[in-house]
């Protein structure tokens, strides 16, 4: 038996840890102590702050969760996702064998923090998270559209498969996989007769049960494009120089609406070969739209004429400047679809599209979050 444990793969030993951790957990609350514990208010949803989303669902006295930020100067990433147990009232602790996250669920918001060690997900210096109501969005309900549906272990990507199942015509509540490398699943939950069961599940199994009176689908981003475009003029306005992106510099605007809410954010950065101009749009605190122009010179900016002669160069000219133009459509914090320069739609599956899918998502939040922050 010891000879098999040592060749354990890498996810059979991530899995018997979240076993493991389990089992700390649950048997130090006895039945009794644990009858007292409050877990009445249900946070299943997704919750959104300045630096990024939480994804929460719980059954019982487990706390399911998906998470993905960005903090500090430097723009470090926290990005994770577990299973968290009850340990208090509204309180709730997961461990991933390097520190314990604490999740207390309030009837105002969401708070999250490290109690010990450092979490594998986020680093050292990670600050914690506090989510209000205001970026609340409550589950949705989806139906099984495919013969067997399997739940997955809430993980990092690839998840383990589960053997909890659900089957064609059943509901289940949704909410967005927020952590990265999990783009084809979304968190759900099926209350059954007997039991609650939540975990990933694919995504392509499930259909809206409502589609018509949700805000989704391009004609909605569509929209709220055009009422932002037409609100600009009475949007207030700030400016921040941003250093740290780009070889020449760049600087960014946001616009606020008048409840103080950003609504769209020009980012404009500088090269010796050129400058990307990105607009990000958002609605309700979620991304939905986003714009980038690409500006290719035809020599660097400050080659001239004598110095490219010298050199068999061609000068910089400004009227030979050629751009590019991409579009990229987001839903609940996912990007939904990629048109090019050409107008064609680029295929989800490719690591470019996954790619740049994470990287406008990074900016996003963290441009939000250095004007939130007074930088």
């Amino acid at each position: 038996m010891m000879t098999k444990a040592t060749q354990l793969s890498p996810r059979t030993s991530y899995l018997v840890a979240v076993l493991t951790a389990f089992a700390v957990i649950y048997p130090a609350l006895s039945t009794a102590w644990a009858a007292r514990l409050d877990n009445a208010i249900d946070p299943s949803g997704s919750w959104r702050n300045a630096q990024g989303s939480l994804s929460l669902m719980l059954a019982g006295d487990a706390l399911s969760f998906s998470y993905s930020s960005v903090f500090g100067p430097a723009a470090h990433i926290c990005d994770g996702a577990g299973v968290a147990g009850l340990v208090g009232n509204g309180l709730y602790h997961y461990q991933d064998g390097q520190g314990t996250l604490a999740i207390q669920v309030a009837e105002g918001g969401v708070r999250m923090e490290q109690v010990a060690g450092v979490l594998s997900f986020c680093g050292a210096n990670w600050p914690g998270a506090r989510f209000s109501r205001d970026g609340f969005t409550a589950v949705e309900e989806f139906r099984v559209i495919t013969p067997v549906s399997r739940f997955y272990v809430v993980m990092p990507a690839p998840p383990i498969l589960r053997q909890a199942y659900v089957v064609q015509g059943d509901l289940v509540q949704s909410v967005p996989i927020q952590h990265e490398q999990a783009h084809d699943y979304v968190l759900a939950r099926y209350i059954g007769p007997k039991a609650t069961t939540v975990g990933l599940i694919k995504q392509s199994t499930l259909q809206a049960t409502q589609p018509a009176n949700r805000k989704l689908g391009i004609p909605f981003i569509r929209g709220e494009y055009q009422s932002i475009r037409e609100a600009l003029p009475r949007l207030a306005t700030e400016q921040a120089d941003i250093l740290d992106l780009s070889t020449e510099g760049g600087e960014a605007k946001a616009f606020r609406d008048p409840d103080g809410r950003i609504r769209l954010i020009e980012l404009e950065l500088y090269f010796d070969t050129g400058m990307t101009r990105e607009e990000f749009y958002f609605s309700e605190g979620f991304l939905i739209f986003v714009l980038r122009a690409r500006h290719q010179y035809n020599a660097p900016f400050y080659l001239g004429q004598q110095e490219a002669d010298a050199m068999d160069l061609e000068a910089f000219d400004a009227e030979k400047t050629s751009i590019t133009e991409d579009r990229f459509y987001f839903q609940h914090d996912r990007m939904i679809r990629w048109l090019d320069d050409d107008r064609n739609v680029m295929v989800a599956e490719s690591s470019s599209f996954k790619d740049n899918a994470r990287d406008l998502q990074q900016r996003a939040h963290d441009l939000m979050s250095r004007f939130d922050q007074g930088q």
